[in-house]
């Protein structure tokens, strides 16, 4: 049997500039950035991870120091229209400020991680298709100009919430292993 996987992929012509600060939007309150690569501990103090104590420890392994990527924001949410859904976007950018600057480095990584995906029992099969979001981005502090990648991920369960958050939990440590490998 042949395998199969997907990813959708956006573009989004607008742009961010990191560090950002509190705001408020259509998803709710935003809350300011955390530079978890030199900050580690700060992880506690995101709420959105929170309720995902596997989420936090993944993000200390996507931020090392010396790592591929490192993260700028996430977002989670919890959806029960079509059986129980907890999801997350997670907003991720080269460390190395070369990689940072070219988006082609961005559409490789998306073809490594339909690759490692397709490799996956976990991942390969989901309710819900991934979605990398490529985007503009300023890093204001050292004037650079990059990209920076947005990958929404779902966990599903059609029995309970708890399933679907551990779903979710296992996928996004999957990605942290994905993104350790740099691209």
């Amino acid at each position: 049997m042949e395998k199969r996987t997907e990813l959708r992929i956006s573009l989004d012509d607008g742009e961010i500039n990191i560090p950002y600060g509190t705001d408020t939007s259509e998803n709710g309150e935003a809350f300011p950035y955390r530079r978890l690569v030199d900050f580690p501990e700060q992880v506690k103090q995101i709420p959105e991870v929170s309720a995902f104590p596997r989420m936090q420890e993944a993000l200390l392994k996507i931020n090392q120091q010396g790592n591929a990527f490192e993260s700028a924001r996430i977002l989670t949410w919890q959806d029960d229209e079509q059986g129980y859904l907890s999801c997350c976007a997670l907003g991720f950018y080269f460390q190395d400020r070369a990689l940072f600057a070219h988006q082609s480095n961005c559409m490789m990584l998306a073809g490594n991680l339909l690759n490692a995906m397709l490799e996956s029992p976990l991942m390969s099969h989901q309710a819900f298709t991934p979605m990398l979001e490529i985007q503009r981005a300023t890093l204001t502090d050292e004037d650079c100009k990059g990209w920076i990648m947005d990958l929404y991920l779902a966990g599903h369960s059609d029995e309970k919430q708890d399933y679907a958050d551990d779903d979710l939990q296992q996928k996004f440590s999957w990605l942290a292993d994905f993104l350790n490998q740099g691209i």
